[in-house]
């Protein structure tokens, strides 16, 4: 239930685990209210959500949940009450992280943690609901020091939190 940074080289199954997973067993514990999942660009984001969506489609299982999907941006409301968005960073756009005003989640994964910006990374923290939000980021270990995840792999009380593979 608490934060995780899952941070490491390329094809080890970061996203598979600290994402995919991990955001289909909290919609199906309900583990959250208001969730989201946010990478740099809509690739990315379609990679992570389609899986997803597949999964809730045709397990036997995760059908109960009995969703409703919108695509791009992807949306997934559970008949548990769970609320499930994608988030565009939009790195490369004229307003990056624009996507997060008017949320208030609860829950949220983050995809290529490693590209995210001073400018998103403010963004996201005031789209955060006010009484707290688990982090759960994955991505390479491309980034610096000064960066948003850098400050946090750096942090020595944030050591337990964090995998490296």
């Amino acid at each position: 239930l608490g934060d995780s940074y899952n941070l490491g080289g390329r094809k080890t199954g970061k996203s598979i685990i600290s994402i995919k997973v991990d955001s289909l067993l909290a919609l199906f514990h309900k583990s959250f209210t208001w969730g989201v999942i946010a990478s740099l660009d809509v690739l990315h984001l379609r990679g992570i959500f389609e899986p997803i969506i597949t999964a809730l489609e045709k397990h036997p299982v995760l059908k109960l949940l009995n969703v409703h999907v919108k695509r791009n941006p992807w949306i997934i409301n559970a008949k548990n009450g769970c609320l499930l968005e994608s988030v565009n960073d939009n790195i490369v756009g004229k307003n990056p992280g624009q996507q997060f005003y008017s949320k208030h989640f609860d829950k949220l994964w983050r995809e290529e943690s490693s590209f995210l910006t001073p400018e998103v990374s403010g963004k996201q923290h005031m789209a955060s609901s006010e009484m707290g939000c688990v982090k759960r980021f994955s991505g390479m270990s491309t980034f610096t020091r000064n960066s948003p995840i850098g400050k946090i792999f750096f942090d020595l009380k944030l050591q337990k939190r964090i995998w490296q593979i």
